[in-house]
């Protein structure tokens, strides 16, 4: 991305400040308009707590869409900056997986995590790959089918770690895209900058991320790293 002209760069961030800000408002309408119907009485008392919920979850997924269009803007600016030390990609993907719980139990999904061995150490800024794993873990559950399954693998090959999240989902129709920024089939389930801002994310350290159709509907995500010389 360093070779590219000033004005371009420009120019997309604008894209990413732009399309994020008409996001938006669908959760603000929605914040705005429960938060409305609760101070004006016509939500009755007995459903007060599940509007409510809705509005906190509403405001959760604005914060998130804030979070990625900034760090999507600073990515496309050239501003982001990799503090690249050994850390092993197994804990950090189980904390993943752990931070996922609540959402994985939700759709009844099961997940299968296997590891070439415990311990795996990869040479890259931990936040920001620990980030990568958390949009592909994140992106497999929110379009796996219901009562489906996850893999998660990391294994090691010609000098780099690789972790693949396989699963079956809506999504293997069109998986060129997906590193595209904004896009997304269900703007519900996301602005559509996780798997762009993974692909910045990877490349920035040299690595190489991928994604894949097979039989049976599957979809496998996953990128490769270098680890320690």
């Amino acid at each position: 991305m360093s070779d590219r002209k000033d004005g371009e760069k420009t120019n997309d961030v604008i894209g990413i400040i732009s399309s994020s800000v008409h996001d938006m408002k669908t959760p603000l309408m929605c914040i705005s308009g429960f938060a409305d119907a609760i101070l004006d009485g016509t939500v009755p008392e007995e459903k007060r707590d599940h509007y409510l919920s809705v509005i906190r979850d509403e405001a959760k997924r604005l914060s998130l869409m804030c979070d990625e269009m900034l760090l999507a803007s600073k990515i496309e600016s050239g501003k982001n900056k990799y503090e690249k030390k050994p850390f092993d990609i197994c804990e950090a993907a189980r904390r993943v997986i752990i931070s996922l719980e609540e959402r994985i139990n939700g759709k009844s999904l099961e997940i299968a995590f296997s590891t070439e061995r415990d311990k795996i150490e990869v040479l890259g800024d931990e936040n920001a790959i620990t980030r990568v794993i958390y949009n592909i873990v994140d992106n497999a559950v929110k379009f796996s089918l219901p009562c489906g399954a996850i893999e998660i693998s990391i294994s090691t090959l010609d000098g780099a770690a690789r972790l693949c999240v396989t699963n079956i989902g809506e999504n293997t129709d069109d998986l060129s895209r997906v590193f595209e920024p904004f896009y997304t089939k269900d703007r519900e389930k996301g602005t559509g900058l996780g798997l762009f801002i993974a692909k910045s994310i990877v490349e920035g350290h040299g690595g190489r991320i991928f994604a894949q159709a097979e039989d049976g509907g599957k979809s496998v995500f996953g990128f490769e790293i270098g680890v320690p010389v």
